[in-house]
């Protein structure tokens, strides 16, 4: 890249970091995920869905980001299940989300 396209290249960057609205439509889009994820966990003692919450806002490849996680120390084997003779099946919540997204942004 040329001195100029740098140039260029690192303005937007930082009009893009200090784009308010830009932020605040990315914590929307994060809600949304995190609504969607909480409206198909599984229900025992509501802990899991209740620990489904939206975590750090960062900067990520140039653009607002916002993690949703759940944070249930169960979160990890209602995902992928236990295997072997427990009960706990693969609910695969965090899967079928990110899924759901990709297939909105494809219609």
């Amino acid at each position: 890249m040329t001195s100029t396209t740098e140039e260029i290249a690192r303005e937007i960057a930082a009009k893009v970091r200090r784009d308010a609205e830009l932020k605040r439509h990315t914590r929307e889009a994060a809600k949304e995920v995190r609504d969607y994820w909480r409206s198909i966990a599984p229900v025992r003692t509501g802990a899991y869905k209740a620990s489904i919450h939206l975590g750090r806002e960062s900067v990520k490849f140039g653009m607002p980001n916002v993690q949703v996680k759940a944070t249930d120390h169960k979160a990890h084997w209602i995902e992928y299940g236990t295997g072997g003779n427990t009960p706990t099946p693969e609910f695969a919540c965090a899967a079928k989300t990110e899924a759901y997204f990709q297939m909105e942004e494809r219609a």
